[in-house]
């Protein structure tokens, strides 16, 4: 493990009593703004533990956003220019710190809080809204820590009714059962990683296999590879969860689930695989 991936590991295991913290003193007890900043002031410094001073290429990016959308307004034109201006700034981030295997670096909470920001206009723009909302709502919307690092994804309008709850939700044992998956998720991919690794399609040792045996190969390999994005996805949808982030109209709180397990690890179909993978996103 880099120490990248060290760090990220560590500010994902933070989410975990800062989500208690916030469900049993932060929830009941205070007002909607000060819930914005306790969100705010905590994804920031997530931000800041795991990727330094890079953080603020973010900060920078959804600070701007919102200036943009406050000058020029809720409009397609905006909406072009704003995707435009941050999809440069994460395709730079792209070019001058990616290498031939995959790192963790700032680019990962850049693109997750990008999408955080089209999905905020786009929330406002469905909503015939002139101006974007109050900044605090809007930051602790976007830094939600619980889901800051590494996703889901969930629309403005269920982080509007989150942060107006009082009553602390019966969504421990939703949130638990998140996290033993993630547990089982983590065993599978570290205990086969002890035979192969995510770099060993690009060897010289893999190249020189048959085509057959590379094809049988990847089938396997593709599949749990995978599981590291099972894995810290559960972990987010259980810190989430814990806090209270989550709750679909039926009363369950599966609301930001982006992996549904069970169709996911028994699908037949490429199309089965797609609906049941990276699900919020897809929805979002």
């Amino acid at each position: 493990m880099s120490m990248g991936e060290g760090y990220l590991v560590a500010g994902m295991l933070l989410t975990f009593p800062l989500a208690l913290l916030y469900r049993y003193l932060i929830l009941p007890c205070t007002s909607p703004k000060h819930k914005d900043i306790f969100l705010t002031l905590t994804g920031l410094l997530l931000y800041f533990f795991c990727f330094g001073m890079a953080a603020w290429h973010v900060v920078l990016m959804v600070t701007g956003s919102y200036v943009f959308m406050l000058v020029f307004g809720i409009r397609v034109s905006t909406c072009i220019l704003l995707f435009i201006s941050t999809m440069s700034h994460l395709l730079y981030g792209y070019v001058t710190v990616s290498g031939v295997s995959y790192t963790v670096t700032w680019t990962l909470i850049h693109c997750q809080a990008l999408l955080k920001v089209v999905g905020y206009f786009l929330d406002l723009f469905d909503d015939k809204k002139d101006i974007p909302e109050s900044f605090l709502a809007y930051t602790a919307y976007v830094y939600f820590p619980f889901t800051n690092l590494v996703g889901p994804q969930f629309q403005y309008y269920r982080y509007k009714k989150f942060r107006e709850t009082t009553t602390i939700p019966n969504s421990l044992k939703y949130g638990l059962r998140q996290a033993g998956l993630a547990v089982v998720y983590i065993g599978v991919f570290y205990g086969i990683k002890q035979f192969t690794s995510t770099d060993f399609i690009i060897s010289e040792e893999f190249l020189s296999w048959s085509l057959p045996a590379k094809l049988l190969f990847i089938t396997f390999w593709t599949k749990w590879f995978i599981t590291r994005y099972c894995a810290i996805w559960c972990v987010s949808e259980s810190a989430a969860c814990i806090a209270g982030m989550g709750e679909t109209e039926e009363g369950g709180w599966d609301g930001i689930v982006n992996v549904d397990v069970v169709k996911f690890e028994t699908s037949l179909t490429i199309q089965d695989e797609l609906t049941s993978f990276n699900m919020q996103t897809i929805s979002g």
